[in-house]
């Protein structure tokens, strides 16, 4: 090797090593984050003015009153989310009062849903689709994108809480 070379493979170095330092610096805390352990029920279509929310760790379903028969009036839609699987499935109110729900935005272990989060991948990141409404799990230094069916309906999406357990009274 030529002594005269030496400046140039330095000057080629360094930039492709802080490339290398960049994806490797936003791609680690997604190889080492713990993976995400509770289930969530989202609701969505719930425009014909029915409340849901969870007290004291059970889901309460209330009607306002008001009729729903306006142009926005949809019927209300549960969900149970596997974050496992990446996978949803429509439940039944009587499904969904079976288990012990946390309202708490966070995770017992430390996630939370969130509306377009931002990819934690550099390309897809900044060349990657970015899709309107967008959900994501995101926490400890990571964002996976969730698998939620009904997309036309995903504007109305509602979080109603975390499975902690199952109702056994």
């Amino acid at each position: 090797m030529d002594k005269k070379n030496i400046p140039v493979i330095v000057a080629f170095s360094i930039p492709l090593l802080m490339v290398l330092l960049v994806i490797a610096a936003v791609s680690l805390p997604r190889a080492f984050a713990p993976q995400p352990q509770y289930n969530f029920i989202y609701s969505i279509g719930d425009y014909n003015f029915t409340n849901v929310s969870v007290l004291g760790g059970r889901l309460i379903v209330q009607q306002t009153g008001i009729s729903g028969h306006g142009l926005h009036a949809k019927p209300l839609r549960l969900f149970f989310y596997n974050v496992k699987n990446n996978s949803a499935r429509e439940i039944s109110v009587k499904e969904a009062s079976g288990f012990v729900l946390d309202a708490n935005l966070k995770s017992p272990d430390g996630y939370e849903i969130e509306n377009n989060s931002p990819s934690y991948d550099l390309v897809s990141g900044i060349f990657g689709p970015h899709d309107y409404p967008a959900w994501h799990i995101a926490g400890h230094g990571t964002s996976r994108k969730v698998d939620l069916p009904g997309y036309g309906d995903l504007w109305s999406f509602r979080f109603t809480g975390w499975v902690t357990g199952q109702d056994n009274g």
